[in-house]
């Protein structure tokens, strides 16, 4: 239950409780870091610890998009994008993560962006409703 970005900062006691070993690893008290940059609007030292934290191959998905945020933040599109695209393809099921990703490509027609967001959800609900049904395409 604790895999979407507002569960985070993890408190130590909630960590400690549910033997969370990832909230006590150096890449999540980067991610951490980096959300304490952007709230202080200090955005290249919140890249400086994103960047930090994706170093670590084991890092959440969630991660990169924090990161794409922070670098869509000083002007950084192309970058950002980059971003976007790992935390999209790490949770292909998150329309918001999916719309970041749409949104920062170059010659992105923001008008046309909901709906397609909207539609990819749709989509990604049926087809996880028929893989419940009847189990993985063959």
């Amino acid at each position: 239950g604790i895999n979407h970005q507002t569960s985070h900062p993890t408190h130590p006691a909630v960590a400690d409780a549910l033997e969370l070993e990832w909230a006590n690893v150096a890449w999540y008290a980067n991610w951490m870091a980096g959300h304490e940059h952007i709230r202080e609007r200090h955005f290249d030292q919140a890249c400086g610890a994103l960047y930090e934290a994706v170093c670590d191959h084991r890092c959440s998905g969630h991660v990169w998009f924090s990161l794409g945020k922070a670098l869509d933040l000083i002007g950084e599109g192309a970058q950002a994008h980059q971003a976007y695209s790992v935390a999209f393809r790490a949770h292909p099921d998150n329309a918001g993560y999916c719309k970041a990703w749409l949104c920062s490509a170059p010659g992105a027609d923001h008008d046309q962006l909901h709906a397609v967001s909207d539609a990819i959800k749709t989509g990604m609900r049926a087809w996880h409703r028929d893989f419940e049904a009847e189990g993985p395409p063959v």
